[in-house]
This record gives structure tokens, C-alpha cells and sequence, in this order.
């Protein structure tokens, strides 16, 4: 039998137990790369994965989807193969494509929407509301973010735009105008409806749709695995400056009825929020909330922003106290800016405890 065993992301290790070696005998050597695919999955924790031509089977409890392809590295040969895990998982149109994700993210792919809809010859309607929506969720954030931030942020990006359409449609409640005052404060809605009217750039739209979507299945599977929710968040400063931030929501663990009657400590859920600024370099915000009560801890690159963002901590921290919360802890660390900048939808993939045993 070959057990995986899956840690966090950059220590995911692979290991291989003696009895193994005779049953499944894979030449590896040190340091070499090699890649598996899930070929077939026959239940919820059972899965066909080939490793080197080898089909064996895999039993695990963590959701695998068909066409998953994952790079491992060869760390050690003896006494014990190990290996780890090589870069991010790439999963077939099954699952999300987790590589369409990183590149919409690296490219800004709202930016170049903006763009795209001022250049001539793109519908002008379409056009018009777009850049209206992505300044709304500019200006709904930078100004003062409105208890329903995250609901608004999640419809305007177009991350439910086919739940309210069929909830408009189940309604029978379809007046003149409903659909159409659904789809023009809805980016994803626009965006398919702008392909229909411009081909020319169906490319590009096509682009930005599937990115969508994409991040929609990769929030049903976070959701479904450990409670985690990703959402790209579009921000354009009034000086120009348009970056994307990320933000990581993880809610309470569902318990049983049992568990919650012996648990004693209050629920709290964790959001992190990654924001790269113009000047001042990458920005991660770790919080934990438990009720009212806020534990932060904020991470910087460079010196002279942790100078500036502790200065300017007490007057959010009256910010939130003024909003009912009760802080705790806040505080500013420098750390390794690849560390700081890592994409957050990394931590959406791999989870600590997660096994998975091998048959030949």
C-alpha cells in the first residue's frame, strides 16, 4: 500500500511504506519531478490515479476531481520514498482550472475589462454599466463598506448571477425590465450579453466569463471541503491605481449536534485579505473573529510601510470599535514579500490532514 499524506501546501509529503516498494516498484531519483493524474473516480473517496504508467487505486478524504493533474517532487529515495507537492494542481474543465485563476489574478483581468469597454466599437450600454459596477465596488469599499459589503461585492461580480436568475425565473414573477435591471448590475451578465453583441471581442469576453466561473466551482468545492470562500476584489484608486485584492473567508466548521452541545469555546471564522499597493508594497491581513472580538495580525515587506500602517492603527482600531467590536490584538510584522504576495487561492487547495492510501 502507498499512503499520501497531505500537510499544509509546502510541506505536502508522499511517502511510500517498505511494503510498498515490491507491490508498486517506481524507479524515482531524488529531486526529480514527476506528475500524477486522477484517471477515473469511482466514489467519494476512491479515485483510479496513474503515477508513471502505474494505474493504482487511491483511497482519500480529500475530494479529487477527474482529470486532476499534480506535479510531485522527489524529496528522498531511502530508506522511504517521499515526495512533495510541485507547484498548484491543474484540473481539467470538471473542476476549477485553477491556472485560468492565477492568470486572471497576475493579469488584473478587471482592468483590462475596464479597458476593454472604452475602446471603440464595444457595446456602448454594456460598456457604460460595467465601468459603472466596477467603480461601485471601488467606491463601496475605499469609502465606507456597508454591512452588506460582501453580498453586494459577490452579485456585482457576477459570482451568482445564474441562482438570481432562476430565482427570478422560479418566481413567475417576471415584470418588464426585471431581467434587464438584473443583468446591468451584474458583471457576469453584461459580459455574456456583450458577447452576443460584440463577436469581434468574444475572445477576451469568453476570457473574463469562464474566470467566473472558475472561481464559482472552486467556492463549491472550499465550501464543501472546509467551509472556505475566495473572492477577487476589484480596486480603483482615484489616482488610477487599479489592483486586485484577495480575500480568503473560512466560516465556522459545521458540527454535529453532539459537538456543539460539548463545545465550550465560541465559534469564530478566519478572513485574510491580500492587497498589493502601488507604493508601499504587498499587504496581508490575517483576522480571526470570534463574535465581536478581532485578533489581527497584519504583514509587510518593507520597514517604512510597517512605520506608516502602525501609525495609523489607532484610529481603525476606534473605526471598529465604534462598529461594536472589541479588539484584542492587533499588530504589524515584516516578512519575506514571496511569502507576504503568495495568491490566496493556493490556501483553497490543499488542507492538513488530509490522507490518501494507494493500491497497486
Amino acid at each position: 500500500m502507498i499512503e499520501i499524506s497531505s500537510l499544509p501546501l509546502s510541506k505536502l509529503k508522499i511517502t511510500f511504506p517498505s511494503e510498498a516498494k515490491s507491490k508498486i516498484p517506481l524507479a524515482l531519483l531524488k529531486n526529480e519531478i514527476i506528475k500524477g493524474k486522477v484517471i477515473k473516480t469511482l466514489t467519494s473517496q476512491n479515485v483510479l490515479l496513474s503515477i508513471k504508467g502505474r494505474t493504482v487505486m487511491a483511497q482519500s478524504n480529500a475530494p479529487l476531481k477527474e482529470g486532476t493533474v499534480v506535479s510531485l517532487k522527489v524529496v528522498n529515495t531511502d530508506p522511504m520514498p517521499t515526495l512533495k507537492l510541485h507547484g498548484t494542481p491543474v484540473v481539467n474543465s470538471a473542476g476549477a482550472h485553477m491556472g485560468q485563476i492565477f492568470s486572471a489574478l497576475e493579469e488584473n483581468i478587471w482592468e483590462s475589462m475596464m479597458k476593454k469597454v472604452v475602446e471603440p466599437g464595444f457595446p456602448e450600454t454594456e460598456g457604460t454599466h460595467i465601468k459603472r459596477v466596477l467603480n461601485e465596488l471601488s467606491r463601496d469599499l475605499l469609502l465606507k463598506p456597508k454591512p452588506d459589503f460582501l453580498r453586494a461585492l459577490i452579485d456585482k461580480l457576477g459570482l451568482r448571477w445564474e441562482a438570481k436568475l432562476r430565482h427570478l425565473l422560479i418566481s413567475k414573477q417576471v415584470e418588464s425590465g426585471s431581467i434587464e435591471n438584473l443583468i446591468k448590475g451584474d458583471l457576469k451578465g453584461l459580459s455574456a450579453r456583450s458577447i452576443v453583441l460584440r463577436p469581434e471581442e468574444e475572445g477576451f469576453l469568453n476570457r473574463f466569463v469562464t474566470t467566473l466561473d472558475n472561481i464559482q466551482i472552486l467556492n463549491r468545492l472550499g465550501l464543501d471541503q472546509k467551509q472556505k470562500i475566495f473572492l477577487p476584489v476589484p480596486m480603483h484608486f482615484p489616482d488610477g491605481f487599479f489592483t486586485v485584492g484577495q480575500l480568503l473567508i473560512q466560516l465556522p466548521q459545521k458540527e454535529s449536534y453532539q459537538e456543539e452541545k460539548q463545545r465550550t469555546e465560541k465559534a469564530f471564522f478566519k478572513v485574510t485579505f491580500l492587497l498589493q499597493m502601488s507604493s508601499l508594497g504587498p499587504l496581508r491581513a490575517d483576522l480571526t473573529l470570534s463574535e465581536k472580538t478581532i485578533n489581527a495580525r497584519i504583514w509587510l515587506t518593507r520597514e517604512d510601510t510597517k512605520v506608516l500602517m502602525e501609525k495609523n492603527l489607532p484610529s481603525l482600531i476606534d473605526n471598529l470599535r465604534q462598529h461594536g467590536f472589541l479588539i484584542q490584538r492587533i499588530e504589524c510584522r515584516l516578512k519575506d514579500e514571496e511569502q507576504v504576495r503568495q495568491p490566496l487561492i493556493k490556501e483553497m487547495i490543499l488542507e492538513e490532514g488530509r490522507t490518501i492510501s494507494l493500491r497497486a
